[in-house]
């Protein structure tokens, strides 16, 4: 978000810290030297302070950026969509680990376009059992216990039965937590 004429408020999802909104003063100068790593879409290592009111972002090195390592329009899609989702249901602070790491999986899994419908809604559905919003069902149980997005795009499209399930478990989630 735009603040100032050069700052911006940056959202973060982070490995430590859950989701942070963090002050990036310059950023939008020409010559700032954290705008490439501070895009949407990046996986970035960054150095946060702290202050008084809000943290700051003090430095940043991309690690890379999935939205241009995506291999098309609608895997590109895919990845926005699930970060819609991520931002609705990860508020505020809190780390996260396991779902930071699940997240950066998820994410590199839909650049590679395979996955495209199928991959938000069990994305979703990894998130909300993750978050506590989906209670454990035997249905879909091999979904939520995998490893990676592609196991548990494998199990969802090998019993076509389940991904009318995975709908309406996000569905339901959906209304239960009114968000």
């Amino acid at each position: 978000m735009p603040r100032g004429e050069h700052d911006a408020t940056i959202r973060l999802f982070t490995k430590d810290a859950g989701m942070v909104y963090a002050r990036a003063g310059g950023i939008r100068a020409g010559q700032s030297k954290l705008r490439y790593a501070l895009q949407d879409f990046s996986h970035t290592t960054v150095s946060l302070v702290k202050g008084r009111t809000e943290w700051r972002i003090i430095g940043a090195v991309s690690v890379g950026n999935f939205y241009y390592h995506a291999v098309d329009r609608g895997a590109r899609a895919s990845m926005l969509a699930s970060m819609r989702g991520l931002r609705r249901f990860v508020q505020g602070g809190g780390a996260h680990p396991e779902l930071f790491e699940m997240v950066v999986e998820s994410m590199q899994s839909l650049a590679t376009g395979k996955h495209e419908n199928l991959g938000e809604q069990v994305f979703l559905l990894r998130l909300l059992h993750q978050l506590g919003y989906v209670a454990p069902a035997h249905a879909y149980d091999p979904i939520v216990s995998s490893k990676t997005l592609a196991e548990a795009c494998m199990h969802c499209s090998a019993q076509e039965h389940i991904s009318g399930l995975v709908k309406e478990a996000v569905a339901q989630a959906l209304l239960v937590s009114h968000l």
